[in-house]
């Protein structure tokens, strides 16, 4: 079969497409001939970017859900809005009332004011959550990350400015 462009160049098309192998699968495609060079430099590119597009839209291996500031949690007893949750080693704060066996949410980003152990703490500082004293502290000891000071304290200060993460 042969076609001529409006520039003149006849092209031929095989009778048989060509495949092309990639990470990503194997495509058909047509692979033209043509008299003019320049015709064979843009059906080159134009087969190539053909063969990418198809390739991008493979299956993804994650899907996006959400932003990440926050995430869904049901309690076993009532939780108050400002109460410090500990998930093994996520930690959040509610933000809201959440009733026992409601679905509510806990911010997992964001800057809160909590308890301190009444040191010193420079800003920028790793603090970690002691649920059993309901404080934050600079002491890592086997308590769980909850983020960075982002305000110097006082050992007047009863609490920090805590960048959860």
């Amino acid at each position: 079969m042969a076609l001529r462009q409006a520039t003149g160049a006849r092209l031929s098309i095989p009778p048989e497409p060509k495949r092309l192998t990639t990470m990503r699968g194997t495509y058909t495609a047509l692979i033209f001939k043509t008299e003019n060079q320049t015709m064979k430099k843009t059906k080159l590119i134009i087969s190539l970017i053909a063969v990418f597009a198809i390739a991008a839209v493979a299956a993804p291996t994650a899907t996006f859900v959400a932003t990440g500031n926050s995430v869904d949690y049901t309690p076993s007893a009532d939780v108050a809005a400002g109460d410090v949750v500990v998930q093994v080693s996520l930690l959040g704060i509610a933000t809201s009332n959440i009733s026992a066996n409601d679905l509510g949410a806990l911010a997992v980003s964001g800057v809160f004011d909590v308890p301190s152990d009444s040191v010193a703490i420079p800003a920028g500082t790793q603090l970690y959550w002691d649920a059993a004293s309901e404080i934050a502290t600079a002491t890592a000891s086997n308590y769980v990350a909850i983020g960075y000071a982002v305000a110097v304290t006082t050992t007047n200060d009863a609490v920090v400015r805590v960048l959860i993460k």
